[in-house]
């Protein structure tokens, strides 16, 4: 496991991966998390393409631009990538994932902020798990065979975040059977809207949450409907 928070843990393992190939190509997983943004864009690009053997791979990176974004995932190829952890906006990373069959789990820290997702559509035949905002969670569930689902960042404090969460859920091709919600308890038609989205839901837990201070959360366990 190799995790990267600066530039000067990103110099070295470049000077260590450069010099022997077996450390490249050795590397199944690699965390880069840079909270205070990151200059060195050329060199995390030479650093993602030696590393091609990687299964599980994170990629947060604070105040990057679109522009800087496509710079980095520039025709990547991951042929064994499973695990895929990004805050990279939806339209540069629709290109990405078209790539990347055989990602099994999914994590978008980001979000489309208006519109339909830029990541609708798009088929991964082996996705089971995935986390995403309210906003985009339909469009990457339908049609992939996902179990488990997280949504996050569903806003409990608008009114009418959390319904348009429930109604995107029962359009899902998918049986949701375990829930778990963190929710505002103004929502007082929560159970009506429950029972639209998951009528054949089994376990369900409830955590009262009150607004400004909590942050939303839905464990979705679903199985694909026969």
């Amino acid at each position: 496991i190799m995790v990267i928070r600066d530039e000067e843990m990103l110099n070295q393992l470049m000077s260590r991966a450069s010099c022997n190939s077996g450390i490249a190509l050795g590397v199944k997983s690699l965390h880069v998390n840079f909270t205070a943004g990151i200059t060195a864009l050329g060199l995390l690009r030479k650093c993602i393409l030696l590393l091609r053997n990687v299964e599980d791979l994170e990629l947060r990176l604070a105040k990057l631009s679109p522009s800087s974004w496509i710079h980095i995932l520039h025709h990547v190829r991951f042929k064994k990538l499973q695990v895929f952890s990004c805050n990279c906006p939806h339209d540069v990373l629709a290109p990405f994932l078209s790539t990347t069959r055989a990602i099994q789990s999914l994590q978008l820290l980001s979000g489309c902020r208006s519109g339909r997702c830029h990541l609708e559509g798009h088929a991964l035949p082996l996705l089971t798990d995935v986390t995403a905002g309210s906003a985009c969670i339909a469009s990457v569930v339908d049609n992939n065979p996902v179990k488990r689902v997280t949504i996050i960042d569903v806003g409990i404090c608008d009114s009418l975040a959390f319904p348009f969460t429930m109604k995107s859920l029962s359009t899902l091709t998918a049986t949701i059977t375990t829930l778990h919600i963190d929710f505002d308890p103004d929502h007082r038609d929560i159970l009506r809207w429950l029972h639209e989205a998951a009528p054949e839901l089994t376990a369900l837990k409830l955590v009262e949450k009150q607004c400004p201070t909590s942050v939303s959360r839905l464990y979705l366990l679903i199985s694909t409907s026969s």
